[in-house]
């Protein structure tokens, strides 16, 4: 078996063990190098520790292979920061750890371009002096990760829900990017 060839699994559980009972591909293996190749280790990590071994989602699965085939396609980074970002989004929403990006957690007052946010993880975001931009904010909550500014505050609030949600464990593919 090949890393990130799409696969149908039929597994058997028993004895609190599982066990392979049929394996067949399902498309052909994805070549993913470089970023692209770091980014899909990223997000199988993220999966193994997120999710408990025997939880479908459809919906996850498909953004999964989304991003997967957007990874193989991608030809800079900004295009991979992207695809990860968005995938991060529907990870958290599948495990329950989703937040407003147009309410503030505690007061419930509406996102304000003009001010600045912080990201309070397990809450959503908390009005500062100085934070992330609420035109940020406004612009993610409109799925917009066109910009170099706006993925960069896109990264920072997703790694901090990324963090909280596994309880602080290390994502070991993180280093690769250093």
């Amino acid at each position: 078996m090949q890393a990130f060839t799409p696969l149908w699994v039929e597994i058997d559980d028993r004895y609190d063990r599982y066990y392979t009972r049929t394996i067949e591909s399902i498309s052909p293996m994805l070549h993913l190098e470089g970023n692209s190749l770091f980014s899909g280790l990223y997000i199988n990590e993220l999966l193994y520790y997120a999710l408990s071994p025997a939880s479908p989602d459809e919906s996850l699965f498909n953004a999964y292979l989304m991003t997967l085939n957007g990874l193989a396609l991608a030809s800079d980074r900004l295009e991979v920061e992207s695809l990860l970002r968005r995938f991060e989004w529907t990870l958290l929403k599948t495990c329950g750890y989703s937040f407003s990006l147009t309410q503030e957690a505690r007061s419930g007052a509406l996102i304000d371009a003009s001010r600045q946010y912080q990201f309070v993880a397990g809450e959503g975001f908390i009005c500062v002096s100085k934070g992330i931009p609420g035109e940020h904010l406004l612009a993610l909550a409109e799925d917009n990760l066109d910009d170099e500014a706006l993925l960069k505050s896109a990264k920072q609030m997703m790694r901090s829900a990324i963090d909280h949600l596994l309880g602080g464990r290390e994502i070991k593919a993180r280093t690769l990017y250093r």
